[in-house]
């Protein structure tokens, strides 16, 4: 039974149209949107269209440097998204996106340095998802998409108890965004985890509070009321100032509730999309296939 099918719309040229070709080889629409399903996928959102034109002379770049190793590249690109449509939920996907991007992002940095260029890739990632930190010992990477998704799930959480909160200024974020780059690599694997997945999480989320039914909230806001977590004393006692530094004590009181909390918004996690399942309030489309489809996952339970 399909429960939630998130689809990210890109629209592409005719898929046969030959783009470019060099020493005997055609590079086809299709093929260069396959190269940017994955740069997609890694990114975590469709390329913006007034980056799409110059995403597509970059490949047709690369193609004309050598062609043969494109075409190696791109069976390799075509195998590892085949594997990630096999996947069954998002928050598989997140994870294999983040292991991803722990891996290339480091290997792209490398070949700029040598090389003194930068790729398209790289550039592409550093502009749309910034990465904070690659934690070697998890092999994980987060993102600032991940992070502005834990902030975003932070809302709807205060929301469902009742407490919205006030949104937090630039330089909030900033010293947040700081406090993780410290100390991601001491919390524990699973938090990891679920924090990498936040800008999977966190949207969806936001999307399922808002389309629950006036009742459906209350039932869940009274579940929810009966947790002690109250998201005004998570800011509060995290020490979130408007000006100056965090003392490293107030960063490890942060990191210390994240480690504490996280298991109870799990809870919150899997009573909305209980709620959410029962209902099928979201339903959107099917992936259809690779080449150009724009789809990204599909959740099911059999």
């Amino acid at each position: 039974m399909k429960h939630f099918i998130l689809l990210w719309s890109v629209v592409y040229f005719t898929e046969a149209q030959v783009v470019a070709q060099q020493n005997g080889y055609q590079l086809t629409q299709q093929q260069v949107n396959q190269v940017a399903e994955f740069v997609s996928f890694l990114i975590g959102q469709p390329i913006p269209q007034q980056s799409y034109a110059w995403f597509q002379q970059e490949v047709i770049k690369d193609f004309r440097s050598d062609p043969a190793a494109f075409f190696q590249g791109l069976q390799d690109v075509n195998s590892a998204m085949q594997q990630l449509y096999q996947l069954q939920n998002p928050i598989q996907l997140g994870l294999a996106r983040s292991m991803l991007l722990a891996q290339i992002y480091p290997a792209l940095v490398q070949s700029m340095q040598q090389t003194g260029q930068s790729s398209y890739l790289l550039q592409m990632i550093d502009k749309y998802s910034p990465i904070i930190v690659i934690d070697q010992q998890s092999a994980l990477a987060f993102t600032d998409a991940d992070l502005d998704g834990f902030l975003t799930f932070a809302y709807v959480y205060a929301d469902i108890l009742g407490q919205p909160a006030e949104a937090i200024t630039p330089q909030q974020r900033e010293q947040i965004r700081q406090v993780f780059q410290d100390n991601f690599p001491q919390l524990d694997l699973q938090t990891k985890q679920i924090l990498c997945v936040m800008g999977i999480y966190g949207p969806m989320m936001q999307q399922a509070w808002n389309q629950l039914t006036p009742q459906q909230k209350q039932q869940l806001r009274a579940q929810m009321q009966q947790q002690t977590m109250n998201y005004n004393n998570y800011q509060q006692q995290g020490g979130y100032q408007q000006g100056g530094q965090l003392s490293d004590a107030q960063k490890q009181a942060i990191i210390n509730q994240l480690r504490q909390k996280m298991q109870e918004r799990q809870m919150l996690f899997n009573t909305m999309q209980n709620i959410m399942n029962m209902n099928n309030v979201t339903n959107l489309n099917i992936i259809e296939n690779i080449g150009g489809s724009g789809g990204w996952w599909e959740l099911n339970d059999y």
